[in-house]
Formats: structure tokens, C-alpha cells, sequence
């Protein structure tokens, strides 16, 4: 699977929610799979009809703005009373109103409608009703990545793509989840879906997810089986993907762009700073690109220019005799492909040098470390 180098770089869990789970907003069959499998089987009987789908959708604030809106079709001030049982708030408190009357959304409130609120219900000055306000207002603005709904079941699920859980946040779906349903008569469910290695959360009411089980769930879709496994974001000094704190890239990003751009303009070399000699010494590592010599990748620059190829990245083979064995043994000869900015290959193959190699067997160096090695200079061709 290729992806784009802007793709790449958008490391956010809106985008890979939507990448690889957004296929279930229009098939039926795969929602029904996906709540089996959250909630157990049997969790859907054929009276609770369709599955219902949303992503990243502030559902209490909805509910709130409906209901507000729609204030004068249920009994004078019994919406705010059986939100203020359900909120800890005294039954007879009274919301803030706007000029025209409506009452305020929630979400709008400020701190001085909530001074206004606590004053005109003669609780001014009340700290633990001006706590159970913020926690109300905190709770209704709170935006679940994946709702699932079906017959009298109401489901938030939270994603986590690279960090753990936020402070709070899965109390506060769980206080939504438990909140809207009831005032509808529903039961309220939450989980997590997130990396293995990211954590788990804390509360029991919460249950846990990984990728790697979602991605088994879907085997039989490549569309979303795929996109998971593949997937690897550059987050806190290393390549890490969805199944593993370690993972190879992907495919070039932005700033491998950029990289390129300035390994084909000539620059000064730098003097290390004074007191401390550069660390040009690839130690132990016996996979090291410079154990190959400036010869070996001196014809991969010919095959490339040969082809007008502009590569900002070199793959060689990583499997069989190391190649720190080279320096005893020329025949230590690894398969390489060059990749450019826009992920386009070329491999060291006469029969079909545009199909690449598997990367999982390789390692990639940029262009811009090899043009910089000591003494290496003869194995650049900027052209």
C-alpha cells in the first residue's frame, strides 16, 4: 500500500480513524461485525434494526441544541429539572436564558452565565455547585471519535493512535454515555481502541482494544486489514506503527522532500564544535551502509542517472551475511532500490528495474548521509 508524503505526516487520529475504519459508514455489514466483536456476540437482535454510525460528533451538545430549540413542546421547565437530577444540580435550578428567552447552550456557557446562574438561584458563592456546572458543561462538549448506536444501546468508543488516554477523558464519556441514556432509557457502553504499547485505560467500564485485534477482525478487508498494518507515523525520534513501538517508514514524507532538495545543492562542511570530534564511527553495528564501500552505491548513482532517477533514499538488502563481511568477502553484494520524493522505485533488477523489492527485508540510508560520509564524495551524482 503507497501512501502520500502529506498523508504520512498527518500523524492525528481524525485522519487515521477515518483511513481505516471509515469503510463502516457505508457497509452495514462491517458495523454489525465491528459492535459483535466490541460488545460480544448476540449483542444485536434483529428487533434493534440498523447500526448506527458516527465519527468524531459532539452528541450531547446535539442533543442539547435540539432540545433547547424544541424547549416549548415538553412541560415548562421539566427539561432542566430531569438534566439537574441526572447532573447532581438542585431539581428547581435554573439555567441561564438568553434576551429572547431560549436557554443557553451549555456549551456557550462562560463563567460569568455561570456567576448569573449560581446568584439568581440564591447559590451565590457556591463552589461545589460551580465545580458540578463545569463538570456538566465539560461532559456535554465532549466529543467521542466513534459513536455506535443501536436498538436501546448507545456505545462511545475512544481511538488512540499515537498517545495514551488524555486526562479525564474517558470519565467524561463515560459520565456523557451514562447521562443521555438516562434520560432515554438506554444502556451505555464504552471502550478503547488503540496501540498495544500506548496503554490502556484505568477504568473498568472502559474496555480495551488493540489494532492488531482490529485488524484481525477485518482480515477479509483489505481496505481497512491493510491500511492498519501498513500504516507508520515518525513520532518522538522513531517510526512507530499502530502494532509496534519500532516499524520502517512507510514511504517518504514532506521533509524527506526537503531533504532531497538540499542533498542536490553543494554546501560547506561544518567544523564539529570545539572540544567534541563528530561521531562518524558506525561501531558495532554490522548492518551499517558505510560497511559497503562508496563503490557499491557509486553504481547505484550510475544505474540512476542512467534512468534519470532522483532518488532521496537508498534500500539495500537486509537478510543473509552482514555487511560489515564485505570488507573480507566482495562477494557481500545486497539488492538495492532507489526511491524518490514522490515514492516511485527503481531496484537493481535488468529485468524490471520499476518493480520494487519488499521493504520489510531492507533498510533504507538518505542520499543526504551517504553525499556526507568522509571521503565519499565520488560516490554522488547530483545529475
Amino acid at each position: 500500500m503507497r501512501f502520500g508524503r502529506m498523508e504520512i505526516q498527518a500523524c492525528g487520529e481524525n485522519n487515521f480513524t477515518m483511513k481505516a475504519l471509515g469503510l463502516l459508514a457505508f457497509r452495514q455489514d462491517l458495523r454489525i461485525r465491528l459492535v459483535e466483536k466490541l460488545a460480544g456476540a448476540g449483542a444485536i437482535s434483529e428487533a434493534d434494526g440498523d447500526v448506527n454510525i458516527l465519527f468524531f460528533s459532539r452528541i450531547g451538545e446535539n442533543f442539547l441544541r435540539e432540545a433547547i430549540e424544541r424547549e416549548g413542546a415538553a412541560p415548562k421547565g421539566e427539561f432542566e429539572a430531569r438534566i439537574n437530577r441526572l447532573s447532581g444540580l438542585p431539581e428547581d435550578f435554573r439555567w441561564h436564558r438568553k434576551p429572547d428567552r431560549h436557554l443557553s447552550q451549555p456549551a456557550k456557557w462562560r463563567r460569568q452565565h455561570k456567576l448569573q446562574m449560581l446568584e439568581s438561584n440564591g447559590k451565590a458563592g457556591d463552589r461545589e455547585l460551580h465545580a458540578r456546572l463545569d463538570e456538566l458543561q465539560k461532559c456535554l462538549n465532549t466529543e467521542p471519535d466513534l459513536v455506535l448506536q443501536w436498538g436501546r444501546k448507545l456505545a462511545l468508543v475512544e481511538i488512540k493512535v499515537l498517545s495514551g488516554e488524555g486526562e479525564n477523558q474517558i470519565d467524561r464519556q463515560i459520565r456523557l454515555g451514562k447521562l443521555l441514556c438516562d434520560l432515554l432509557g438506554w444502556e451505555p457502553l464504552n471502550f478503547m481502541i488503540g496501540p498495544e504499547h500506548g496503554g490502556q485505560p484505568e477504568q473498568k467500564d472502559c474496555h480495551f482494544f488493540s489494532w492488531e485485534t482490529v485488524a484481525h477482525w477485518f482480515e477479509d478487508v483489505p481496505e481497512i486489514e491493510t491500511y492498519i498494518r501498513s500504516f507508520a507515523f515518525y513520532y518522538k525520534g522513531s517510526w512507530q506503527s499502530m502494532l509496534s513501538s519500532r516499524a520502517e517508514s512507510p514511504g517518504p514524507t514532506l521533509y524527506d522532500e526537503m531533504l532531497g532538495q538540499f542533498a542536490q545543492q553543494p554546501r560547506p562542511s561544518e567544523p564539529a564544535p570545539p572540544g567534541k570530534a563528530p561521531n562518524l564511527d558506525p561501531g558495532s553495528d554490522p548492518w551499517h551502509f558505510s560497511h559497503l564501500g562508496s563503490g557499491y552505491f557509486k553504481d547505484v548513482f550510475i544505474m540512476c542517472k542512467h534512468h534519470r532517477f532522483h532518488p532521496i533514499r537508498i534500500w539495500t538488502g537486509k537478510v543473509g551475511r552482514p555487511y560489515i563481511e564485505r570488507l573480507e568477502n566482495p562477494r557481500v553484494n545486497p539488492n538495492w532500490m532507489a526511491e524518490d520524493a514522490d515514492g516511485n522505485t527503481l531496484v537493481d533488477s535488468v529485468s524490471n528495474p520499476s518493480k520494487p523489492f519488499s521493504k520489510a527485508r531492507m533498510k533504507w540510508v538518505s542520499v543526504q548521509e551517504i553525499r556526507g560520509w568522509p571521503d565519499w564524495s565520488d560516490a554522488f551524482h547530483p545529475d
